[in-house]
């Protein structure tokens, strides 16, 4: 046993007690066998250490910025902050296996964090902030920036992170980097696709007034009557997702929504073949009035740049992991590698105002948007979008 003792000098002590009774040969206890160590010092590193993570505690449980602690054995301590962060309750994230961990961060991110994080312990030089996605168990993400360090717990090395909320932060970049993509893209339109047209019917114009031929006449008239109407389409397609940032997020079906534009599609693609494959009943996400030209801008493109004599639409559905993709597939000219880098090049417009504005639009529901070969290595046989829309994300 533990003893305390009162020295002379009036300071404490503690002593280990050891006692065995001792037995004569008949086995009769004839005394008892005292063994005392001096474990004072111990004690008191002993008690400096439980106060010490007690004042750690209660520092870390009245922080408002997220505090884990994670070892080989998975979260060894979780403040309350951090499990508000991610919408668990903090028993739940402590009784996590290790792998299960990196189940909480967005799967893009998951393999990211873990080798940062062994790159922490075995004392490789690492940036020590980096910026991240959760998801929320109602399928919502958030972003947290993370600053991490390697330290020593109970025995063992383990990664000490704090973890700071940055969604708003992202929201209003976001919404800011959108607005500024918007004003490009008037300037861009202004400067080179208006300005193209208007300057085909100047052209146009002056030919007219020369021009005595009735049927020439009437030709230069269809020019002019044409390029006027392409500006005024254009002007529409733009001023098609004005509203985009204010409008608030629904519950949405994308099933019920893919399937309508498909439907409505079909009745004005000639000699297209549609190839469906929904393999989800119902696929719940946050959306606005939006997702049909999202969805619409996505196939269309589809259809026409593709100049085959029989075109093939390939549309799937499928629920991966924490999000649902629609994968819209075709057999056309396909897009080269350099091309599919540029194509979603926000200050250069590659991809035409539908893709500009798809976009923006899957940004706002927290999703991203990506091109393909449909045949991997072989994108002479058509190109493949994909959409990832996350499983009801809360508008990010």
């Amino acid at each position: 046993m533990i003893e305390h003792q009162l020295r002379a000098d009036g300071k404490d002590a503690w002593l280990r007690t050891t006692k065995v009774p001792l037995f004569d040969e008949n086995g009769d206890v004839i005394g008892i066998l005292c063994t005392q160590e001096d474990v004072t010092d111990r004690v008191e590193s002993e008690e400096a250490l439980r106060k010490s993570e007690q004042k750690y505690r209660t520092l870390a449980e009245q922080s408002l910025q997220g505090l884990t602690i994670i070892s080989d054995h998975g979260f060894v301590y979780v403040n309350s902050a951090f499990a508000e962060m991610v919408g668990r309750p903090v028993d739940d994230l402590m009784g996590l296996e290790p792998e299960q961990v990196w189940d909480i961060f967005h799967t893009e991110d998951r393999e990211v964090l873990r080798r940062r994080a062994q790159a922490k312990v075995a004392g490789k030089p690492m940036p020590s902030a980096f910026e991240c996605r959760v998801v929320l168990p109602d399928g919502s993400i958030r972003w947290l920036e993370s600053y991490a360090q390697k330290i020593e717990f109970q025995g063992e090395d383990a990664i000490q992170t704090v973890w700071i909320d940055t969604t708003e932060r992202w929201k209003a970049e976001r919404a800011i980097r959108t607005e500024k993509d918007r004003a490009n893209l008037y300037l861009d339109l202004m400067g080179h696709d208006i300005r193209q047209q208007l300057q085909v019917i100047m052209n146009s114009a002056t030919l007219l007034r020369t021009a005595t031929d009735e049927h020439v006449r009437s030709s230069f008239f269809g020019i002019i009557e044409d390029a006027v109407q392409r500006c005024s389409r254009l002007i529409e397609e733009v001023r098609a997702t004005e509203y985009l940032m204010t409008l608030p997020l629904t519950r949405r079906s994308l099933l019920n929504a893919l399937q309508n534009c498909v439907n409505a599609l079909s009745v004005y693609s000639l000699n297209v073949q549609f190839h469906n494959e929904l393999t989800v009943d119902d696929a719940e996400i946050m959306a606005d009035g939006f997702l049909e030209l999202l969805l619409t801008n996505v196939i269309s493109n589809a259809i026409e740049h593709n100049r085959n004599p029989e075109r093939h639409v390939w549309i799937v559905l499928e629920e991966r992991n924490d999000a649902f993709v629609v994968s819209v597939a075709d057999n056309g000219p396909g897009i080269g590698d350099k091309r599919k880098k540029e194509l979603f090049d926000m200050t250069r417009r590659y991809g035409g105002v539908g893709l500009h504005q798809s976009n923006q639009i899957i940004e706002k529901y927290g999703g991203m948007i990506s091109v393909s070969d449909r045949v991997e290595g072989k994108p002479e046989q058509g190109a493949r979008f994909e959409l990832w829309f996350p499983k009801n994300a809360n508008g990010l």
